[in-house]
């Protein structure tokens, strides 16, 4: 069995911090524990964005991501009350339900269809189009119908009638007590086996009793209310009641109420008190509080009182009774079967009645604890699990018999008929109709991996990161050379506009498309996954907004985390960039996951996220780096003396340093210490690769102009992977000095060349090398020069650590590690 559920009664500013809101969240949560062989998916409305996010978050741990999905209608809904073009709306319904229809579910269910009243970018409707599943919508109460003059205005009136038509329209109508049937019988006509009651629960893990205040004595002088300030809800009456309580108990108590409508009408309550003779600094409003603030102060309150006249249910009387409140509630409604006590129940009609009661409840403490425990005792009665159950076991019953089945509303019928119903709209709303319906096209048979290298295409060198990347995509493109259902597409995007476009490829690097128009503009769908491999800052800063709206419809977007460098030694870079790079990580952080290159990294970044109070939402591993540069999408290219170059090294030992020159690699060190043994008459080569990066322009200087230049020491700055290859094979030994890495890509090749590792002894290093290297931790000149003359004792006799042991990953394999991480294949 499919169940789909239309989150927005959770989602709206009218109903998610209210009873519907709660009752979506919890019987919603319910009913998924409850499904064990069964699929359930949640459906969110995008444009209530920090709603989405709380929902994702809120189930997590009991729905897979991708069984929460998210539509977006960009063309913009007005408000209900103020609906006048009759074919957009249609042309809303049909879009929101034809998402619904591409489920094939069983069931749809709708928590609630009353939202959007006084809120834009709400769609809800039900069998506007004909449907395979079991349309079942709750309809928690029909009060306007009860209180017309109250409630229907010549503006609410269609649009809540409209509503009500749409449940009428659905094949089953739920609802939270007999009360509430009762009356959606009588007002709306339905057919009896068409409404179906399961009584609202309580989260039993948020509302309970408080040893320290559940007893009569224990309680704090305040009789306590909590909800809306609606009509009905009856506050006037309630003031009224409290006022007539004999002077003495007035002296001692005050009236409380909670909730953001009772504080918004605050003022014409305050003179209502006037009128009555109630002292103003006897009612005390609290506004909104969280659910903690609301289980402590129904633990501690003497009595809560709920005086309303209609309610389908009746929620805060439940948790009240929860909490060990002494209760009142009025006797009109729902409340009665909650309540189930004469004693506790109040004619909302004669203040006298709810005085007397609430006097008693205040004074006899005899009664009042006997009537605490026996609500307590009621409450066994209620729960979202004994909710749940039933909602799952009608569900399961009505399933039985499928309906008969028809063909499915299709994408193509959906564009030809919003067609016809927006053709006198102008060419942007059409537009973005036509954004809404290709963002919201699901379960597609193709899935893509798009992998950005926005960095590889902006720049015309290609240093170590950039040669990942082309690793990645040369060898993620041959991993699904064969998969129809998955296809590997390099992307880019610009610095000025928050879209992606596919790379072109050049022969030797990917580059930007010469046509960066609508066609090359990437689409991503639902299910898709984009990884950011590419170091762009900037760039990632720039689109975070973009690229978390991605994650929020369903693309799951993966960071490739290389160090966090610029934080742990910030004095190594300009300002602005740790600024930045500070900004970069936050980013990522709202993002599916960040995948690191090593362990250390992934530790650094975990700290940090604690450091900066971040909650650890995301996805976190780490995947090393593969070696082999001959499957890194390689530059070809050799200079005419590169023979000359390769003679020299076989003429005498060759240390290699492969490397962007910048501070924290500690070249000048290397440079100092291998001076050092020339001094002593140690005849050996020093050979680094990398061009210039940043703030050594005096040490580049010197390498310029350095004596040995070309006969012992050599830099070569822009060589080719080709010349790289032979560099490595020519060479003696790989040094690596940095202070810090992410990773040590180097050490990897070093070790598939077979070439010894002579390391700085840092955490990274110890990690990826392990026993297969020579470590130093020289702190001066002196003692580098001393263990490179160490190593090279051992060398010479043969004793020197061999990297035969250092693990070596191809970059196919690396790739295959890195996609496992991501979720794209199965370990």
């Amino acid at each position: 069995m499919r169940i789909v559920i239309d989150m927005q009664g959770a989602q709206t500013l009218a109903s998610k911090n209210r009873g519907v809101g709660r009752y979506t969240r919890e019987l919603t949560m319910a009913l998924i524990k409850k499904c064990c062989a069964d699929e359930v998916f949640l459906v969110l409305n995008g444009e209530y964005k920090s709603s989405c996010d709380e929902l994702i978050q809120f189930f997590k741990d009991v729905l897979p991501r991708e069984h929460i999905k998210v539509w977006d209608w960009y063309a913009g809904v007005p408000k209900g009350h103020s609906r006048t073009d009759i074919n957009i709306q249609r042309a809303e319904n049909i879009f929101y339900e034809w998402y619904f229809q591409q489920f094939n579910a069983d069931v749809i269910w709708r928590p609630n269809l009353q939202e959007g009243l006084f809120e834009e970018n709400v769609i809800l409707s039900a069998n506007c189009i004909p449907n395979n599943a079991f349309v079942c919508t709750t309809l928690h109460d029909v009060t306007p119908l009860l209180f017309p003059d109250d409630y229907l205005d010549e503006y609410v009136e269609p649009w809540y009638r409209s509503k009500l038509q749409y449940a009428v329209q659905s094949d089953y109508i739920i609802t939270g007590s007999e009360f509430a049937k009762k009356k959606i019988k009588e007002f709306l006509a339905v057919d009896e086996e068409k409404i179906v009651t399961i009584l609202d629960g309580y989260d039993r893990d948020k509302f309970y009793p408080n040893s320290d205040y559940l007893k009569y004595t224990q309680k704090q002088p305040f009789v306590f209310y909590a909800g809306g300030a609606d009509k009905h809800k009856n506050l006037e009456y309630l003031m009224k009641a409290f006022s007539l309580l004999p002077a003495e108990i007035l002296d001692k108590y005050e009236l409380v109420l909670a909730g953001k409508e009772p504080l918004q009408n605050a003022e014409s309550l305050y003179l209502l008190a006037d009128e009555i003779g109630l002292s103003r600094e006897k009612v005390k409003f609290l506004g909104y509080i969280d659910d903690f603030e609301l289980l402590r102060t129904m633990q501690m309150c003497s009595a809560f009182v709920f005086p309303s006249v209609s309610e389908g249910f009746g929620l805060p009387v439940l948790e009240a009774m929860a909490c060990g409140a002494p209760v009142l509630a009025a006797r009109a409604t729902s409340l009665a079967e909650i309540v189930n006590d004469e004693e506790l129940l109040f004619d909302p009609y004669v203040p006298e009645d709810c005085a007397n009661k609430l006097h008693r409840l205040l004074r006899d403490e005899t009664f009042t604890n006997k009537k605490i425990n026996e609500l307590l005792e009621q409450t066994k009665r209620f729960s979202w699990d004994i909710a749940g159950d039933q909602l799952y076991q009608f569900f399961s019953k009505i399933t039985l018999n499928p309906k008969n089945q028809i063909s499915q509303y299709s994408v193509d019928q959906l564009c030809a008929d919003i067609g016809h119903l927006c053709v006198d709209k102008d060419l942007y709303y059409k537009a973005n109709i036509a954004r809404s319906i290709g963002d919201s096209i699901l379960f597609q048979n193709q899935k893509h991996i798009y992998i950005d290298c926005s960095g590889v295409v902006q720049v015309d060198v290609v240093t170590g990161i950039q040669r990942v990347v082309n690793a990645i995509i040369a060898n993620a493109i041959e991993i699904f050379a064969e998969n129809e259902n998955i296809k590997v597409v390099p992307v880019y995007s610009p610095i000025d506009k928050p879209v992606f476009y596919k790379a072109a490829f050049n022969g030797k690097k990917y580059v930007r498309n010469v046509n960066e128009g609508n066609n090359n503009i990437i689409e991503f769908r639902d299910g898709d996954y984009i990884l950011l491999a590419d170091l762009d800052p900037g760039m990632i800063m720039q689109k975070e907004e973009y690229l978390v709206g991605l994650k929020r419809r369903g693309i799951n977007v993966f960071t490739l985390l290389y160090d966090l460098i610029p934080i742990e030694f910030p004095t190594f870079y300009n300002e602005n960039f740790v600024n930045a790079f500070a900004g970069y990580l936050k980013s990522m952080s709202k993002f599916t996951g960040v995948i690191a290159i090593s362990n250390a990294v992934l530790d650094t970044y975990k700290k940090w996220l604690k450091t900066e109070c971040i909650p650890e939402d995301m996805e976190l591993e780490f995947a090393h780096l593969g070696a082999d540069i001959d499957k890194a999408n390689p530059s070809k290219g050799l200079p005419e003396n590169y023979q000359d170059v390769l003679t020299a090294f076989e003429e005498r030992p060759t240390f290699l340093m492969v490397s962007t020159i910048e501070p924290r690699k500690r070249q000048e060190e290397i440079v100092t210490a291998v001076e050092n043994l020339w001094a002593q008459n140690i005849d050996i080569n020093l050979c680094l690769v990398g061009r210039n990066g940043w703030m050594m322009d005096a040490f580049v200087k010197k390498l310029r102009t350095h004596d040995e230049l070309g006969k012992r020491l050599f830099w070569l700055e822009g060589v080719s992977d080709e010349y790289l290859e032979l560099v490595y094979n020519a060479s003696t030994a790989v040094i690596i000095a940095s202070i810090q890495e992410g990773f040590g890509l180097p050490i990897v090749e070093a070790a598939m060349h077979q070439k010894p590792v002579i390391l700085r002894d840092i955490p990274v290093f110890r990690e990826i090398a392990q026993d297969g290297a020579f470590y130093f931790k020289g702190t001066t000149i002196e003692e580098i020069s001393e263990r490179l003359k160490e190593w090279l004792t051992l060398y010479g006799d043969g004793c020197h650590p061999s990297s035969k042991g250092i693990q070596v990953l191809s970059w196919k394999q690396a790739t295959i590690n890195l996609l496992q991480k991501m979720g794209v294949l199965v370990e």
